[in-house]
């Protein structure tokens, strides 16, 4: 019995000074990969946010006017669980609040390439006096390209209805 016990003693030491050892340095590798990867997307991420948050319009309409369009940022990523937080019905008649966890990698891949990334589209239309004239916010996403041009998703859309909220102003 004590061989047995001295030679389970030995094994169980061997075990730990070498496959152990290798498994735990395994999980710590793969471990720290994905932090750091991790890590990596979230500074993507914030830099994307940034990049488009600065990125400003400024077109002359005609002498009197000048479109002015602000990329807002700073709502976002507080507002972002709008987009991949979901709402499922149960069989009961109730309902309950689930993560979809592709859109929530789409989500924060694509903002991490600057593609789709959702912000507050400020349009503003100013008089050649400085004066603000018509303001509206709407809600889109924004892509930069690689000619290193910003598309808005829904652009005319957008800017067809903040001209109409310039037209019944300044009617």
């Amino acid at each position: 019995v004590d061989g047995k016990v001295l030679v389970a003693k030995f094994a169980l030491k061997q075990f730990f000074h070498s496959d152990f050892g290798d498994f735990i340095s395994f999980v710590e590798k793969r471990i720290t990969d994905c932090l750091n990867e991790t890590l990596r997307i979230i500074k993507a991420v914030e830099h994307g946010f940034v990049r488009v948050g600065q990125h400003k319009i400024n077109r002359r309409i005609n002498d009197d006017l000048k479109l002015c369009i602000d990329f807002n940022t700073d709502d976002y990523p507080a507002n972002m669980p709008d987009i991949y937080i979901k709402f499922n019905d149960t069989f009961d008649g109730n309902g309950a609040l689930y993560c979809d966890n592709d859109a929530l990698i789409s989500l924060y891949t694509d903002v991490a390439s600057i593609i789709n990334v959702p912000v507050m589209m400020e349009v503003r239309l100013i008089n050649k006096r400085g004066r603000v004239v018509c303001d509206s916010s709407h809600s889109t996403y924004v892509s930069l390209e690689s000619n290193d041009r910003y598309r808005v998703t829904d652009r005319t859309l957008l800017i067809t209805e903040a001209f109409d909220d310039f037209r019944n102003a300044s009617q």
